[in-house]
C-alpha cells in the first residue's frame, strides 16, 4: 500500500500586488499569485468594502494566479484594493493603490505643453538675454514630470538659438567694423 503524504500550508502570496497608474475609462488590471494548501479562498476590497464581480469588476483566478479587472476606470475607482486569502491554516493579504489620471489632468498637461511652447516662442521673440528669469518662468508651470524633459529640450532649443544670435550679431559687428576701417584705405576687403 502506498501512502502520500498531503502537505498543508497556509495561503503566501508569492507574487504581490502592485500600486497601478491608468488613465480615466481604461481597463485597470491587478493581479497576484497566491499559494496554499488546501486552496485558499479569495475576497477583494476596495477602501475596506468587499468587491463581487459585476459588470464593472471581473475577479478570476487561475491555478495560483488571481486578478481583478476593472472594465473602465472611473475617477471614483481610485483607492487602496486588497485581497485576502485564508484558508484552515491561516490568513493573509496584500494591497496596492489604484491611481486614477482623470480626463482633467491629461487636459492641463496638454495645456502645460501648449503654455511652455507658447512661452519659449515669446521668449526667442523678444531675445531674452537673462536666462534665469525663463528657466524661473517654465519650472513655475511644470506640474507634472511628463513635462520635464519637454522643458529641458525646450531650454536647450532657446540656448542654442540665442547663441547663435548672439554670434550673429557679433559676427556682423565685426565685419562692418572692418569694412568701415578697410573704406577708409581706399579699398574693399571683400
Amino acid at each position: 500500500m502506498n501512502c502520500v503524504a498531503v502537505v498543508e500550508s497556509a495561503p503566501v502570496f508569492s507574487r504581490p500586488l502592485s500600486n497601478l497608474r491608468v488613465n480615466e475609462g481604461q481597463q485597470a488590471k491587478l493581479e497576484c499569485h497566491v499559494t496554499g494548501s488546501p486552496c485558499p479562498q479569495l475576497n477583494w476590497f476596495v477602501d475596506g468594502a468587499e468587491l463581487s464581480s459585476s459588470a464593472e469588476f471581473t475577479i478570476r483566478r487561475e491555478g495560483a494566479l488571481c486578478w481583478l479587472v476593472i472594465n473602465e476606470v472611473l475617477a471614483e475607482d481610485e483607492g487602496q484594493y486588497t485581497v485576502t486569502a485564508s484558508n484552515l491554516h491561516g490568513t493573509t493579504s496584500t494591497a496596492a493603490y489604484l491611481t486614477v489620471i482623470s480626463k482633467s489632468t491629461i487636459y492641463i498637461s496638454v495645456c502645460v505643453y501648449i503654455y511652455s511652447f507658447s512661452l519659449c516662442i515669446y521668449l526667442l521673440h523678444f531675445h531674452i538675454s537673462c536666462l534665469t528669469d525663463a528657466i524661473i518662468h517654465l519650472f513655475v508651470v511644470i506640474d507634472t514630470l511628463y513635462c520635464f524633459w519637454l522643458m529641458m529640450i525646450m531650454m536647450v532649443i532657446i540656448i542654442i538659438i540665442i547663441m547663435i544670435q548672439r554670434y550673429n550679431s557679433f559676427l556682423g559687428h565685426f565685419v562692418l567694423t572692418k569694412m568701415r576701417t578697410s573704406s577708409h584705405r581706399g579699398y574693399c576687403c571683400f
